[in-house]
């Protein structure tokens, strides 16, 4: 699979909201896991490592944004 960023400001902007959302329903199913006595130790690696990946696109889209000198 190429990694290379995807230079598609719609495209980074729709897997932004994307991720933020998944972000959120990750954190509500952590808690729910805590709250059940569960070990959520995997669940919380999972929920970093996604997190750092959805950092790095957001550091792209700022440069796709100030490229096209969008707001």
């Amino acid at each position: 699979m190429d990694r290379q960023p995807i230079d598609n400001l719609p495209l980074t902007t729709l897997y932004l909201a994307e991720g933020a959302r998944r972000c959120d329903l990750q954190r509500a199913f952590i808690a729910y896991l805590r709250a059940g006595g569960h070990d959520t130790a995997a669940a919380d690696a999972s929920l970093v490592s996604f997190e750092r990946a959805l950092g790095s696109m957001r550091e792209h889209h700022q440069r796709l944004r100030v490229s096209r000198r969008l707001p």
